[in-house]
């Protein structure tokens, strides 16, 4: 039996094959999950005092933030595990803050609105410039994974960074005052011209 005969099983089954495969490609490529996207949309590191703060609940030198965590995917969630935000001044740690698991939901946004806590007085470094302006390394990392059609992917790492000017006055400098946060190696790598150490 000649397999190209358009009757025959085998070449009904072959153009059947080549059709679901191709089907399944294209479902593939539609429900791809894409990453999520993190932007600092504010942030405010006002100069170091001296003298402690007025109360115990607030420290006058605690680095306000806010972040919004963008899901780009129309078809799927993302699980996140927590999600940490760390400052550094050049290679100096300055602190870190955490967001706790949570779901976020097919195109959704949520913002992430926290403190971070400049540790025993923070780098010295960083403590100098802060009576001028300053330039800010933060980076978060998380884990996470995608849900589509209610199927859990793999749990993946997502390490992410960018450069925040501060001014004077402790706000965000520059034209655009929003900084998209990107790979975390590369970043680091063509704004100083070195690897990132750590």
């Amino acid at each position: 039996m000649d397999p190209c005969n358009p009757k025959s099983f085998q070449c009904w089954l072959l153009q059947f094959l080549t059709l679901l495969g191709l089907l399944i490609l294209c479902l593939w490529l539609t429900l791809l999950p894409k990453s999520p996207t993190y932007t600092i949309v504010y942030l405010y590191a006002p100069p170091f005092t001296v003298a402690p703060p007025q109360n115990n609940t607030t420290n006058n030198n605690d680095i306000q933030f806010r972040v919004e965590i963008d899901n780009p995917n129309d078809k799927s969630g993302i699980q996140y595990g927590d999600t940490n935000l760390t400052i550094y001044y050049y290679d100096g740690y300055v602190g870190s803050a955490t967001l706790p698991s949570f779901y976020q939901g097919n195109g959704k946004t949520y913002v992430w609105v926290g403190v971070v806590s400049v540790v025993g007085g923070g780098n010295s470094r960083f403590r100098a410039a802060r009576n001028g302006s300053a330039e800010l390394r933060v980076m978060v990392a998380a884990a996470m994974r995608h849900r589509v059609m209610g199927v859990k992917g793999r749990w993946k790492r997502v390490e992410l960074g960018g450069f925040v000017g501060v001014g004077l006055d402790g706000r965000m400098s520059g034209k655009n005052r929003k900084v998209k946060l990107k790979s975390v190696k590369n970043n680091y790598r063509a704004h100083y011209g070195i690897d990132l150490i750590g």
